[in-house]
């Protein structure tokens, strides 16, 4: 799918991220990939100071902590529910908001968050704050990564999961089912039910949805697509079969809804971008920054990361 490229990301999805569910210390499991933590240790060995962009609830910050380093935790989300470390507010497109006073080598960590900005801008900010011969490592979203692909996904889901709710607003209960029948086909298709063999929600006995629904409410609400898309049908479903709950019915679809719509405006810019190798970095990074190295990771099935080390001259 092509979209137009954007010159920045938007105010609304910066906004967007502070809706994020972070039930977890990182959105990213770094534990499960030694050798992407290797990278990035090696490459802020020779610094005593580190600031981390984008840091999110402080996952990496804490573990440079935990390696000797005075590190600072910067991330767009104000709301950071239970940070790991003390976290200050960066726009990385407007500035780092960091003044240097420790005479130490500083680096410049960016986990998994430059890539949905404007990273000649964002670098520009990073180069800023580096003095010569100083360190800014990018761990990357590969484009080709199954999160890229289910952010291709919830993209393609949206505008369906806004017009199921505005339907079902409009429309009475005796409505619903037709409606889930109608949407399911395209919600299989894109999220993979039969590939996964997913059984149907409207299919099962209403007791064996019933007794799902827990799980499946769980997933939906640490963000998972594929559970949030088949929480809607369920929902129709259960909304035709059982009007008493029709107000807690519609306030799921509303917010199933509305996380798709933040996916869609948090995957605005990142979308445009093709970041499949360092040449791609290196295309799209200030000129003040140069390539040291670089590292792919990949999970057993598909890329998942690409990890580059600039050295400011």
């Amino acid at each position: 799918m092509n979209h137009q490229r954007p010159t920045s990301q938007s105010p609304t999805a910066k906004k967007a991220w502070s809706d994020i569910p972070r039930p977890n210390p990182s959105l990213f499991n770094f534990d499960l990939f030694p050798a992407l933590l290797d990278f990035v240790h090696q490459n802020s060995a020779t610094s005593s100071v580190v600031l981390v962009v984008g840091g999110g609830r402080g996952e990496l910050a804490r573990r440079m902590v935990a390696a000797g380093k005075l590190a600072f935790n910067f991330d767009v989300d104000t709301t950071l529910r239970d940070p790991l470390t003390p976290t200050i507010w960066c726009d990385m497109e407007v500035g780092i908001p960091y003044e240097r006073k420790d005479g130490g080598p500083h680096a410049v960590l960016t986990p998994f968050s430059l890539e949905y900005t404007n990273a000649r801008i964002s670098t520009g900010k990073i180069a800023d704050v580096l003095l010569p011969g100083e360190h800014f490592v990018w761990v990357c979203h590969h484009s080709d990564s199954f999160i890229i692909n289910d952010f291709r996904k919830a993209r393609r889901f949206a505008p369906i999961a806004s017009s199921v709710f505005a339907h079902a607003v409009s429309t009475g209960t005796d409505s619903w089912l037709v409606i889930a029948k109608k949407s399911e086909p395209s919600i299989r298709e894109i999220f993979e039910f039969d590939k996964f063999n997913i059984p149907s929600p409207l299919d099962c006995p209403l007791d064996s949805l019933l007794s799902r629904l827990p799980t499946l409410l769980k997933w939906a609400n640490t963000g998972m697509r594929q559970a949030n898309a088949m929480l809607l049908l369920a929902t129709l479903r259960l909304g035709y079969e059982r009007v008493s709950g029709l107000h807690q019915c519609l306030f799921t679809l509303s917010k199933i809804a509305g996380n798709f719509n933040i996916d869609l405006e948090i995957s605005s810019f990142l979308l445009t971008q093709n970041l499949r190798c360092p040449a791609d970095m290196v295309d799209v990074v200030d000129p003040r920054l140069r390539l040291q190295s670089h590292l792919d990771v990949r999970d057993a099935v598909m890329p998942l990361a690409l990890l580059a080390s600039f050295e400011r001259v």
